[in-house]
This record gives structure tokens, C-alpha cells and sequence, in this order.
């Protein structure tokens, strides 16, 4: 069952991440001295894989919240023949 939740996430990531990093993160960089460029990209670069991370975690903890089964979210663990680990997981499509 979809959540709200699920649709503020959806929200965030479709229309207000983009919007935030064309007005605030670019910006940051365009306004930059050719000299601090690097070191605001490698910051913007670090805040961006925090934001994805900390998302991730939120979705992680949604789902073992609401209680839904793993199977039902578009990935599966795959097994490459002779292999005992699961390689990486790949999209139901």
C-alpha cells in the first residue's frame, strides 16, 4: 500500500532537488573564484551523497515501518552459477 510518505518522497526527489541544486548548488559554483571551484564542487559533491544516503535510510526504515515485503520493491538478489554469495541486485523489469 503507497504511503504519503511515499509521494513527499517522490515530490522531494522529482521537483524540489532539482530546483535547490539549479538555484543554490550551481549557483555556488558559477559565483566561484577559478581557484575555490574544486573544493565547492568536491563539498557540493559530499552534501549531495549525504542527501542520497540519508534518503535511502529513510526508505530503508519506511519500509521495515510499514512492514512490507522486500519482494515487492523491484530488486532481487541474483547468484551467478557456482557462486554461494548474492552478486548485486538488478531491477525486475
Amino acid at each position: 500500500m503507497i504511503h504519503p510518505f511515499d509521494h513527499l518522497l517522490v515530490l522531494g526527489l522529482a521537483v524540489l532537488f532539482p530546483i535547490r541544486a539549479a538555484t543554490f548548488g550551481y549557483r555556488r559554483l558559477r559565483d566561484a573564484p577559478a581557484d575555490e571551484v574544486p573544493r565547492r564542487r568536491l563539498a557540493l559533491y559530499r552534501q549531495i551523497i549525504r542527501a542520497q544516503w540519508a534518503l535511502a535510510l529513510v526508505v530503508v526504515l519506511l519500509w521495515l515501518w510499514q512492514r512490507r515485503p522486500w519482494a515487492v520493491s523491484g530488486s532481487r538478489s541474483t547468484r551467478a552459477p557456482g557462486c554461494s554469495t548474492p552478486l548485486a541486485s538488478s531491477p525486475r523489469w
